[in-house]
């Protein structure tokens, strides 16, 4: 029998946006619908904000129902997929208050659709139609990303961008870790640590020192210290 090959873990990096360019993608969804757009600028300005507010994947964002969401409570339920669990999680005030008002929006304007981002035929927006919006989107924010990568930011970076954003926010309030990175998995909907430790390796220089006194060099943790890892990050 030949021998076993260990898999290879991809050393692809996901784009890391910065807070100033969640910002900017923001302000460009508010740009008006054109007339053959599939998706009104109001549902993808809200249905981003819940992209990076919540780390989910785009597909589990597009199969929102009106009743995935509790205002009373603040939380959402995402249905699952081949690959992230289903899962209800909390949110923050925020999110409730801006997903209030696209529902409040999508009532005084008459749209009936079970999904909570619908198309503007009232069905699930596909992730095709979502991502060459997003493009649009992307191009208009001037993020072109980083120079020395041939790769351009894409909808799903948004995914690690949430955690690594995250991460951060935790080592700055000096955070445990190693109790805080569980909850972050069962929060994403992973089935184990191994896709979020990954996010470690992407969080800013400035920060390397508390990382490191969870995982000295020695040890044999997936988020040991590579530079490599990190000549493209800009300040978050």
């Amino acid at each position: 029998m030949p021998p076993n090959i260990p898999p290879q873990r991809s050393r692809f990096m996901p784009y890391i946006y910065t807070k100033d360019e969640i910002r900017r993608l923001v302000r460009s969804a508010h740009l008006p619908t054109k007339l053959n757009d599939k998706i009104h600028y109001k549902t993808l300005r809200a249905a981003l904000i819940t992209l990076y507010a919540t780390g989910a994947c785009p597909g589990e964002v597009t199969r929102l129902v009106q009743q995935s969401v509790d205002f009373q409570h603040g939380s959402i339920t995402f249905s699952g997929s081949r690959i992230q669990s289903s899962r209800t999680v909390p949110i923050g005030r925020n999110l409730v208050r801006v997903v209030q008002r696209y529902v409040a929006w999508k009532k005084r304007t008459g749209q009936r659709s079970e999904f909570l981002f619908p198309s503007v035929d009232g069905k699930e927006i596909s992730p095709r139609t979502l991502r060459a919006h997003f493009e649009r989107l992307r191009t208009t924010a001037h993020i072109s990303g980083r120079v020395e990568s041939s790769h351009l930011p894409r909808l799903r970076d948004l995914r690690p961008t949430f955690a690594v954003h995250q991460i951060t926010s935790w080592i700055r309030r000096k955070e445990d870790l190693n109790r805080m990175l569980p909850a972050l998995a069962a929060y994403m909907g992973n089935a184990g640590l191994e896709a979020t430790e990954r996010y470690l390796q992407l969080a800013p220089e400035r920060f390397r020192s508390a990382l490191n006194r969870l995982s000295p060099q020695k040890s044999e943790t997936l988020w040991r210290n590579n530079p490599a890892l990190l000549e493209f990050l800009a300040n978050l």
